[in-house]
Formats: structure tokens, C-alpha cells, sequence
């Protein structure tokens, strides 16, 4: 059957996410002196004494709180992709995750240790892996599967430049390296909530799955 308005909604606040999540380096990182991308990771425009803070913090936790709310949406609107026993809620759960990241980010900033969630935010790092599980040999749309597989690729290529195995620096280039690991979490969540909005099928009440067209 169709997606209710409902789960339309709440993917459509799942296709938000990267918007709000990059948007908000975009609008505010031109304007704070010495902030560099290459140089700077995201949360130090939200740290404590930049200019504009607030606002950054404030769209930081909106993309929190639009990861939770898409995760809704995937839970009923990923039934017809026929993922495997157990994957769906784990996967929604890693979403979740993300989302408790995000907003904690944005109560907690820089240098506070609270930042990012601590263990309420491991999603940030299994969904990538997730993913790629949740997508190959199942119902879900071919070329989703075969995003997920280069996304892995993506974060493991930003693990590979955390632990040092690269050219960049550290400290030189936190901010690419940061970015890169972001692109493989956030990005996806925009992509399968518009996947399955496009999809268009949920399950029936009391029936078996509809196929996702």
C-alpha cells in the first residue's frame, strides 16, 4: 500500500538531514575569522566563544532531531525492501543514534566532553557497515545497494586518514578528514529516505510486505 502522510513526513525529514548538517557549515563558516575548512571540523563553529554559536548549535540539533524523526519514517517505509531478520531495527536504531549525536552536539559544545553523545552515539560509526548489510541481496532498489558499497568505501577511507596511514595532517586537515567521515553517515540518511520515498509502498496491516516498485 501507499506511504501514509505520516511516514511521508518523516522520510522527508530523513531527506533533510545533509541539507541542514552541511547547510549550517555553509551558512555560518564564510563568516567566522579563522575558520577554515580544510583546517577546522565542524563542531568548532559551535564551540564556546565563536560568533554565532547559537545559531549553528540550534540547526545542529534540528538535524538531530531530523534524523530521529526520518527514522520513524524508515521503519515502516524500509518493510517492502525485505532486509534481513533483526537488520531494520538495528539499522533504524543506528539512525537513531545519529540523530542523539547530533543533538548532543548541539546542547554540548566544544570543549565541553559531553559533545557528540559519547556511547548513545556509536551509530555514527556502525551505520556506514549497516548499510551495506541492510541493502545487498535484499528488495531494496539496485542502485541504493550499490551507493552503499562506495559509501563504505568513503568511510573507510576516512578511518584510514584518522589513523594516520595518509598524507594529510591531523591537525592541518581535520577539517576534510572530519567531512569525509560525515559524508558517509549523514549523506546516506538523505539518500535512503528519498529511496524509499520514491518507492512510494509500505506494508499492509496484517498482510505480507508489497513490493517496493
Amino acid at each position: 500500500m501507499a506511504l501514509d502522510r505520516p511516514s511521508r513526513l518523516a522520510l522527508i525529514s530523513g531527506a533533510s538531514v545533509p541539507v541542514l548538517y552541511f547547510g549550517a557549515q555553509l551558512v555560518r563558516g564564510p563568516f567566522v575569522d579563522g575558520y577554515s575548512f580544510r583546517r577546522n571540523a565542524a563542531s568548532d563553529l559551535g564551540a564556546d566563544g565563536v560568533p554565532g554559536a547559537v545559531r549553528f548549535n540550534a540547526l545542529a540539533i534540528a538535524s538531530g532531531v531530523a534524523a530521529i524523526v526520518g527514522a520513524i519514517g524508515w521503519w515502516r517505509a524500509l518493510a517492502p525492501w525485505h532486509l534481513r531478520r533483526g537488520v531494520r531495527p538495528v539499522l533504524t536504531a543506528a539512525v537513531i543514534s545519529v540523530g542523539v549525536a547530533s543533538v548532543a552536539a548541539g546542547v554540548f559544545p566544544l570543549p565541553d566532553d559531553r559533545h557528540g553523545g559519547g556511547a548513545l552515539g556509536i551509530g555514527l560509526f556502525a551505520f556506514p557497515a549497516l548499510f551495506v548489510i541492510a541493502t545487498l541481496r535484499t528488495g531494496s532498489p539496485r542502485w541504493v545497494a550499490r551507493y552503499a558499497i562506495v559509501n563504505l568505501a568513503l568511510f573507510g577511507a576516512a578511518a584510514l586518514m584518522f589513523s594516520g596511514a595518509t598524507s594529510l595532517d591531523p591537525q592541518m586537515d581535520e577539517g576534510i578528514m572530519q567531512r569525509v567521515l560525515a559524508c558517509s553517515v549523514f549523506v546516506p540518511i538523505g539518500v535512503v529516505s528519498v529511496a524509499a520515498l520514491r518507492s512510494g509502498t509500505t506494508i499492509a496491516p496484517g498482510r505480507g510486505s508489497t513490493a517496493a516498485t
